[in-house]
């Protein structure tokens, strides 16, 4: 017993089982064919070598590398397809299968074995095998991957013109044609905003209301009704510094109907008394303005409701990640990738910069749409109070949790002449800027 306890046993190729040996020739042909075979098709595919792959894949930028790009998206699907770059190895081992067999006029058992019928089971193990693993991952994909692994975004953005302003909308979509069809609606939504409040259109909502001032109650929809609500919240909230009927004094200095000299101080004692005379009695959805003087004009308001719209109606279509943007008011919905803080936004006319994360920025100015009377040059916003437009050049900028209240308040506060929020928890002022 001692003596066979120190025999030691030896092990050499010819004396293993000969399974294990065909196993061991069939790996050997499948990974030296094999993974040749697919390092040359990748190198040919993308001109990518082994550490270039391995950066790729990693994430890092591979212009260090190579100038070469590798298009592979990094899913768990397309890892597997990269994997059947396997099966043409397979056909490699065919024909060096057939080059051998052709050069040989006559062949022992042992080689037919050997060159044909080991690569073939080779093959067919392999095949099977991918194909099993196939099936497997795509049941899995189907049931579970998607759980745990977030789809990829598409950035897509267009811009257009809406409301007499530049307007630029960018999302993330889960395809090219889903943020394209998105950004398309989000246009549509803002163009029939525009459509229900311009003071430019004559078949607008709004002017069918100024043309029923002093007369009979008119039936509104909801996107008036919803404005003329809020209208009336922030002309309270500001003391009056943000006033949705203004309209009198903006004809009278020349904004809505065209005059060459400034006007007259009975002409703006005159607008003055239709503003501040004017009341918007609301009744459900029945309006009436009691004055014959009063006229409405929500440019002060509208475009920030517009941007509330075009962001509800992205947010129905499940965009997580948004931002529309007219002419520098804008409304920032969830985050870029990788910029946790909210979109990155230019205050206009500024070195300044916010990020915006489910909130708006809007800016108002009185340097921006102005007109020349003689020698004087005016800006657009008019303080209420005195009937005259705000004086010098600055600019006030609000960021609130909607549009709507940002468009308002910042409104509000240049005519103020500081940030006047009240007590409204869904706004605050961000500052002035007084170049």
């Amino acid at each position: 017993m001692a003596q066979g306890r120190n025999d030691q046993v030896s092990w050499s190729w010819r004396t293993l089982p000969a399974p294990l040996r065909t196993l061991g020739r069939w790996l050997t042909i499948v990974q030296l064919v094999g993974y040749t075979t697919s390092l040359i098709f990748v190198w040919h595919t993308t001109r990518l070598v082994p550490p270039g792959v391995a950066a790729r894949y990693r994430g890092a930028d591979i212009d260090s590398t190579t100038n070469a790009a590798m298009q592979f998206p990094k899913s768990f699907g397309e890892m597997l397809t990269i994997t059947h770059t396997h099966l043409l190895s397979m056909a490699v081992i065919f024909v060096l299968t057939g080059i051998g067999v052709a050069l040989c006029a006559r062949i022992s058992s042992r080689w037919q074995r050997f060159l044909i019928a080991e690569p073939f089971g080779a093959l067919l193990v392999s095949f099977s095998a991918m194909w099993l693993m196939r099936l497997g991952a795509g049941m899995a994909g189907a049931l579970v991957w998607p759980r745990f692994l977030p789809a990829q975004e598409r950035f897509v953005e267009r811009w257009s013109w809406v409301m007499g302003q530049p307007v630029h909308v960018m999302v993330f979509a889960e395809s090219e044609d889903a943020g394209l069809e998105a950004c398309a609606l989000a246009l549509a939504e803002l163009r029939r905003v525009e459509a229900r409040l311009s003071l430019f259109d004559d078949a607008s909502d709004l002017c069918e209301l100024n043309r029923h001032a002093g007369k009979r109650p008119m039936r509104v929809d909801q996107d008036l009704h919803e404005v003329l609500c809020a209208a009336e919240a922030f002309r309270a909230q500001t003391a009056g510094a943000f006033d949705p009927s203004v309209e009198p004094l903006m004809r009278t200095w020349g904004f809505h109907r065209p005059r060459r000299s400034p006007p007259t101080e009975a002409e703006i004692a005159a607008a003055r008394t239709a503003v501040a005379a004017a009341v918007v009695r609301v009744d459900g959805d029945v309006v009436s303005l009691p004055s014959a003087h009063t006229q409405l004009d929500l440019g002060g308001i509208g475009v920030g409701y517009g941007i509330d719209r075009s962001i509800a109606v992205l947010r129905s279509l499940g965009i997580q990640r948004a931002l529309v943007d007219v002419s520098g008011d804008c409304y920032g919905l969830g985050a870029p990738p990788g910029e946790p803080d909210g979109w990155r936004v230019d205050i206009a006319g500024t070195s300044k910069t916010v990020r915006l994360r489910d909130a708006a920025l809007a800016t108002s100015s009185n340097a921006v749409s102005v007109i020349r009377l003689g020698q004087q040059v005016v800006g657009h916003v008019m303080d209420p109070g005195t009937g005259e437009p705000v004086p010098g050049h600055r600019q006030m900028t609000v960021v609130a949790r909607t549009g709507i209240a940002a468009d308002a308040l910042s409104t509000g506060a240049l005519v103020a002449g500081r940030a006047r929020t009240g007590d409204a928890p869904s706004a605050g002022a961000l500052g002035s800027v007084r170049p």
